[in-house]
């Protein structure tokens, strides 16, 4: 029992006035109690011996002043939405989701699992989406990057020998055009066992069309690309590594191509393979192609590449050669007679295929992210039911029903980061294997990866998945109200 309150004392009238530094509410609410405990505690001081009597009015004062600091604290989280506390208070709310998650550890395994097979399909179809349409291509300023064809009865077809060289010296709207074409059956001797590559013959103009230079020695030169020259050749980045063992010596000597020597003058960047054969046949080398091409009028072998100029469209671009095409048709009738250009972003042309099934495979998953979404709010719609008992207690003890609601939201939001992150691990094990899953002509799957923007995709889908099924159980409170709950928690099981 405490000792009887000394009213009249200066200890305690300096006490009653220290409680001032308490909010008025709590003050209101806890006064006779503070004041009965700091009686009780006095005596107990007495009690104790000279020391403690003589220190209780120090450690009483510190004890009242720590209390109050944090009451305002407190007070203020709750005027303050932005301030510190709040921040506190979002971390003991996010610690009592984890406890309340650990208690229902079947529910919680449950949720998780759905979420990350949800999430994780959503990332992989996004990390191919991302590489594929949305990521541009390696190259300097790719979206100047066009690819040309010629168009006859509304089919597309190579470009005559004869035209492009046309097309080359009219045109007002491209910087630099160049064009291919694949040599088969090219092998090399004389470096241990012979091997067969994938060649492709290039246009002196083919690296500054593309952006990019060899990352040792150099391009063609035009006098390379003349007839009878030719005699050279660009190895790619694998083929130096695997053949030559990556030795910047193998510049300025000869390889044996077809029985023919050809002398080295430069190695590409690791990751360039254009033009691909098909995503898993990508060039071993390159070479000019030196010969008379405008000669071969008729002979539609061509793949022609452009860089427009800056500031030109795809329309002027298509309206120039579309002018030019007219010409010819009037100079070369039995040639080019319905002969037509087209003019197309490269990097649509690569994807040209895949673009519509990807849409669709994405909003697939879209919709199966959605099911995974209510399915996982259905369960913890159940679950609130058997809650009513908590939350009722929770505002019998004083909490909020913002607060309440808000707990709720952060469990959901605590489980479906939860599964986003065992997601991520799932679609990193996935997007590994995507090239071995899809057909052998769909390009640029080399660019599949998890980057920045997949993490970003992965994060963002994650948080709205927590919203969204995590509206559910705060609205069902909402609905019924939580006088409802405090009503019937009492009777729930």
């Amino acid at each position: 029992m405490a000792a009887p309150r000394t009213t009249g004392s200066t200890f305690d009238r300096i006490y009653r006035q220290l409680l001032r530094l308490y909010p008025r509410e709590f003050r209101e609410r806890f006064t006779p109690e503070m004041l009965d405990l700091v009686d009780f505690q006095r005596a107990r001081a007495a009690q104790a011996g000279f020391l403690r009597r003589v220190l209780f009015p120090l450690r009483a004062v510190r004890d009242l002043a720590r209390s109050a600091w944090r009451e305002r604290r407190n007070e203020r989280s709750r005027t303050s939405p932005n301030g510190q506390s709040t921040i506190a208070i979002t971390v003991d709310d996010l610690r009592s989701a984890s406890r309340r998650l650990r208690r229902s550890p079947a529910l919680t395994l449950t949720v998780v699992m759905l979420l990350a097979l949800a999430i994780g399909s959503a990332t992989v179809v996004f990390s191919v989406v991302n590489a594929m349409l949305l990521r541009p291509l390696p190259y300097t300023d790719p979206d100047r990057l066009t690819i040309l064809w010629e168009m006859h009865d509304e089919k597309r077809n190579t470009v005559g020998g004869h035209e492009f060289p046309v097309w080359q010296r009219r045109n007002t709207t491209f910087d630099a055009m160049s064009a291919m074409i694949y040599d088969n059956g090219v092998h090399l001797t004389g470096q241990g066992e012979p091997i067969s590559l994938l060649s492709v013959r290039v246009s002196a103009s083919f690296f500054k069309v593309m952006g990019i230079a060899p990352a040792v020695g150099r391009a063609f030169t035009v006098q390379e690309d003349t007839p009878g020259q030719g005699g050279v050749v660009i190895l790619s980045d694998r083929l130096w590594r695997s053949r030559f063992g990556a030795d910047v010596r193998v510049v300025g000597t000869d390889v044996m191509l077809n029985g023919r020597p050809f002398k080295v003058v430069g190695v590409m960047p690791p990751g360039f393979g254009f033009p691909p054969a098909s995503e898993r046949a990508t060039p071993d080398l390159w070479s000019p192609i030196a010969e008379p091409i405008e000669l071969y009028q008729g002979r539609h072998f061509l793949i022609v590449v452009g860089r427009l100029k800056a500031d030109v469209t795809l329309t002027q671009a298509q309206a120039d050669l579309s002018t030019i095409a007219a010409a010819l048709e009037q100079e070369l009738p039995q040639f080019n007679l319905g002969h037509r250009v087209s003019v197309t972003s490269l990097q649509a042309h690569l994807v040209r295929e895949a673009r519509t099934s990807l849409f669709l495979l994405l909003g697939a998953v879209g919709c199966l992210l959605l099911v995974g979404c209510s399915n996982v709010a259905g369960l913890l719609l159940a679950r609130g039911i058997a809650r009513r008992r908590e939350v009722a207690l929770e505002l019998a003890l004083g909490a909020t029903q913002a607060r309440i609601a808000r707990q709720l939201l952060l469990e959901s939001l605590t489980m479906s980061v939860a599964g986003g992150l065992l997601g991520l691990v799932i679609a990193t094990a996935v997007t590994r294997l995507v090239p071995a899953l899809v057909p052998l002509d769909v390009a640029r799957l080399d660019a599949i990866e998890i980057d920045r923007v997949v993490l970003v995709f992965a994060l963002g889908i994650s948080v709205l998945t927590g919203l969204l099924f995590g509206m559910a159980p705060a609205l069902q409170f909402r609905r019924f109200g939580f006088t409802d709950a405090l009503r019937r928690g009492g009777r729930t099981v």
